[in-house]
């Protein structure tokens, strides 16, 4: 469905933070947008910018934004646009996207997707979204990929988690800033009501693509979209938690990485190896410990002791799942309770695809090694290719990989196994566990070509940094 210049407003107008219904109608100014943008820098040298477009308001009024904040800095902004092929006239949509694009003066690329039914569609639709929007701006070349969510998506976003039983860190909701492996995901609109976006598209005249979906009850956001609108203010206290929470993950973030760099060892393999009472008593023995902060969330503060075991297991339990979330190769780590209920008995698990073993010859503690069940399918190889959220292929360090080559698991039989020779050679062949999840490199024959010397451990997951939580702009908490 293509919605007019003068569409009326949907349910999410009063989602956002600005205060007072004549503010919430406001388009955003240029001036506005770039101290929105200022934080989320550095800027100096930029040549090139990309931003999502689905062809919805959001986006749409994102990209202009971005145009014109670009071309006052001498610099290019490319829209991605990825149609999922999951309703009926979606094709034609995307093309009208595109020419709405042009007539706007912003180069645009476009990706088609096939995605087949079944079950959690949503989720897989949104994996293959982003790995269609990385695949675009690597191959263009782009650093930093603009994403249109605004304040309704962040209370949206904060609510459901919050229903979900999320821990600290989900309450944070999205961030205004993420690193992944191949570029920046930068939200600036956070704190912008998207009434206003629309708003913005009036004042230029420009219509848009309206998704039916967006309306459709039978969806949990949708539902809450609704129960957040018909609350006033309600939206607005969400975006405040989500805030005052971002601030507090980034501060156990940062003692969480100092806690990881004490006590466990990340080996290049994607494994790890941890003490026997995994973490706890060199938690229990830092200055600074966490604590509930008023948010709610998890704060870090040197006078936050207190008699110390709940906020011991606490951040022990954040750094395992952290690191549960990297050896895995997960986008998010696994639930809290989960992790909690392992550190009060460690002992041999598997847990969110990866297994606790005991580290053998490698030392008298714990293994955290990928679940070799849980690993993703082959895939084709292509130079930069990440298998399994853990593995990226070097093309530099394996032979030009041609037309049916892949990347995947190694062999069922462990004799067939490629070992590292420098690794042989010192003596360092690793446990079975381990050889079981490294990725190989075969030909269209099946044949393999290259073990893990020719790839590089690039997880998904971080275990602290990475990205910037708060409210944008200047005097924001994540400014």
């Amino acid at each position: 469905m293509v919605a007019p210049a003068a569409t009326e407003p949907d349910a999410r107008q009063q989602d956002g933070t600005t205060s007072g219904p004549d503010a919430c109608r406001m388009p955003v100014g240029e001036e506005e947008f770039a101290a929105l943008m200022a934080p989320l820098g550095p800027w100096a040298g930029l040549r090139r910018i990309g931003v999502a477009v689905s062809g919805g308001a959001d986006s749409l009024a994102c990209a202009l934004l971005v145009r014109a904040w670009a071309m006052s800095r001498g610099a290019e902004t490319v829209a991605l646009v990825v149609d999922h092929g999951l309703r009926p006239g979606s094709e034609a949509e995307a093309a009208t996207t595109l020419r709405r694009l042009e007539g706007m003066g912003i180069e645009a690329r476009l990706e088609r997707l096939r995605i087949g039914g079944g079950p959690a569609l949503a989720e897989r639709a949104r994996a293959a979204r982003y790995a269609a929007l990385t695949r675009l701006a690597v191959a263009l070349g782009l650093l930093d990929l603009v994403l249109g969510h605004h304040a309704g998506d962040q209370a949206e976003t904060v609510l459901m988690r919050e229903r979900a039983g999320s821990g600290a860190d989900g309450l944070a909701g999205m961030a205004l800033l993420r690193e992944t492996l191949s570029l920046r995901l930068l939200r600036p609109l956070l704190c912008v009501p998207p009434e206003r976006l629309r708003a913005t598209l009036r004042r230029a005249a420009l219509a848009w693509v309206e998704d039916p979906a967006n309306h459709d009850r039978a969806a949990l956001r949708t539902r809450l979209r609704y129960e957040i609108a018909a609350a006033p203010g309600f939206g607005s206290r969400l975006c405040a938690r989500a805030a005052g929470s971002g601030q507090d993950r980034m501060a156990a973030e940062r003692h969480r990485v100092v806690l990881l760099a004490a006590c466990a060892v990340l080996r290049p393999e994607g494994f790890a190896l941890l003490p026997p009472d995994l973490m706890v008593a060199r938690a229990g023995g830092m200055v600074g410990e966490i604590a509930v902060g008023a948010t709610g969330a998890a704060a870090v503060g040197p006078a936050a002791r207190g008699d110390g075991p709940a906020e011991d297991r606490a951040l022990a339990a954040s750094c395992l799942a952290a690191l549960i979330q990297i050896v895995a190769g997960r986008d998010y780590p696994p639930p809290a309770r989960q992790v909690l209920a392992l550190l009060a008995r460690p002992r041999a698990a598997t847990l969110a695809g990866v297994r606790l073993a005991p580290a053998g010859r490698l030392g008298t503690g714990w293994l955290l090694v990928r679940e070799a069940r849980a690993m993703a399918p082959a895939l084709p190889a292509l130079d930069g290719a990440v298998w399994d959220g853990r593995f990226r292929l070097r093309e530099e360090r394996a032979p030009a990989p041609a037309a049916g080559w892949t990347i995947g698991p190694p062999s069922q039989d462990p004799h067939a196994w490629p070992l590292d020779r420098a690794a042989a050679q010192h003596g360092t062949v690793l446990p079975a566990l381990v050889r079981a999840t490294l990725p190989c490199l075969r030909d269209s024959d099946g044949q393999v070509r290259a073990g893990e010397a020719a790839f590089e451990f690039a997880p998904v997951g971080c275990a602290g940094g990475g990205a910037l939580f708060g409210a944008p702009g200047p005097g924001g908490r994540g400014g």
